[in-house]
């Protein structure tokens, strides 16, 4: 049977090398980690812009197809659910004149950290 024998002026690493490398690499383990959990955070973000973006411009939409005299034509406001998400929405209808409307959509929406609002303006003519 054949002895392996280390010999003393061998090249490898030392328990401290190894020490050191794990450190390097738990380090830039955690920075890879918290990339992952901002992007899915800000991934979760563009989504209840994007719904809060749709869910203003219908309303826009609904309120410009009206006619200048229709009585429905008028500030209120409503809750919007989608996909489990609450949004609430209020529009603001203001006379700039006689023959302009003034259209405002807001939409305000809660995440775990912070409230957020969507706004959009635009203007109705009589003719």
């Amino acid at each position: 049977m054949k002895k392996f024998y280390i010999k003393k002026n061998s090249k490898g690493f030392s328990l401290i090398e190894v020490l050191i490398a794990m450190v390097v690499m738990s380090f830039a383990l955690m920075a890879i980690y918290s990339l992952f959990i901002r992007g899915t955070s800000d991934i979760d973000y563009g989504k209840r812009k994007t719904m809060a973006t749709i869910t203003a411009q219908e309303k826009m939409e609904e309120l410009r197809s009206r006619s200048f005299s229709d009585p429905l034509l008028v500030s209120d406001n409503d809750a919007v659910s989608i996909n489990n998400i609450t949004m609430q929405r209020e529009w603001i209808v203001t006379d700039v004149d006689t023959t302009l409307k003034r259209i405002t959509v807001n939409v305000e929406w809660h995440s775990k950290t912070r409230n957020d609002t969507f706004s959009i303006t635009s203007n109705k003519n009589r003719f």
